[in-house]
């Protein structure tokens, strides 16, 4: 692992009320391997490390005396290498398919834009919030190749078929639209 990671923030804060910041982080999360590997046929070789460069820009405002206050987010997300589970059927030792297993995978390029906010009218003990979330989000390069080994019952050899998926232009999964 030789690339940086790290954070950096600007704030502008015209008056105590109203708030603003821009943020640029570059994280990373470290190779893994596929700890839920069964068999010997299935890969437990270790994946690359996902990168990731989060741009941010929001703003944290109150008006008339706190009563209401307005936050909110733009955000862009550029993944690399993003560690993701595919679901792929366990395959016995004598090759037959067994049951599903989820196996850690990279996806090559992924990208996710998005705002949040968040408007809160607060007055004599009573509070009232309400939050609104919209998401965009795609993988750009995301091609697996799955490897299926099974032995011939009758000769005994082994039978290797080789099967490549394209999930680029998918949206990533546990990212909805709208929140």
């Amino acid at each position: 692992l030789t690339q940086p990671s790290g954070e950096m923030i600007m704030r502008y804060e015209p008056t105590d009320d109203v708030k603003f910041y821009t943020r640029f982080t570059r994280g990373l999360k470290g190779r893994h391997f596929n700890g839920n590997a069964l068999s010997d046929n299935q890969s437990i070789q270790p994946k690359k490390a996902e990168y990731v460069n989060a741009f941010e820009v929001g703003w944290d405002t109150r008006w008339f005396d706190s009563i209401v206050s307005w936050t909110g987010a733009g955000f862009f997300y550029d993944y690399e290498n993003q560690q993701v589970y595919q679901l792929l059927d366990a395959q016995t030792e004598d090759g037959s398919r067994g049951f599903a297993v989820p196996q850690l995978i990279n996806a090559k390029d992924s990208r996710l834009i998005g705002l949040e906010t968040d408007l809160t009218l607060a007055w004599e003990g009573i509070r009232w919030s309400n939050s609104l979330g919209m998401i965009y989000s795609e993988y750009s390069d995301f091609k697996v190749l799955n490897e299926t080994i099974r032995v011939d019952q009758t000769t005994g050899q082994e039978i290797r078929t080789f099967d490549v998926k394209d999930y680029s232009g998918n949206l990533l999964v546990n990212a909805p639209a709208l929140t």
